[in-house]
Order: C-alpha cells, then structure tokens, then sequence
C-alpha cells in the first residue's frame, strides 16, 4: 500500500453569551454569567488508499 486517507466531513457552529449583574458597566472587572452552546454534524466519510503493484498504480475508493 503506497498511500491510505481517511477524510471525514463535518459542519458546526457555536454561540456565546455573557451577562454583566453590575450596575457600572465598563471596562472593569465584575460578576459574570458566560454561557455558551456547541453543535456539530458529521455529514460524511471517504476512505481512499493507492496501491502499487510494480509499475502499475490503482485507487481504491469505500
């Protein structure tokens, strides 16, 4: 075997959130509330190797 890949398509997002309780809101430090939320999807996989038997070169694709 010459070469083997395994590639595997996925798409996600996030979001995040962060709440000030203090009545002075500035560049300062304070109390905060962080939240944050993550969500990914796999959509797809593709396993390919080449091989080489003497001289010749052939893909295989699963």
């Amino acid at each position: 075997m010459k070469k083997a890949r395994y590639q595997i398509y996925t798409i996600g997002a996030a979001s995040y959130f962060q709440f000030n309780f203090e009545p002075k809101r500035g560049n300062q430090l304070g109390s905060y509330l962080d939240i944050g939320v993550f969500g990914g999807y796999n959509f797809g996989r593709k396993y390919s190797q080449t091989l080489k038997i003497g001289k010749e070169k052939s893909v295989y694709t699963a």
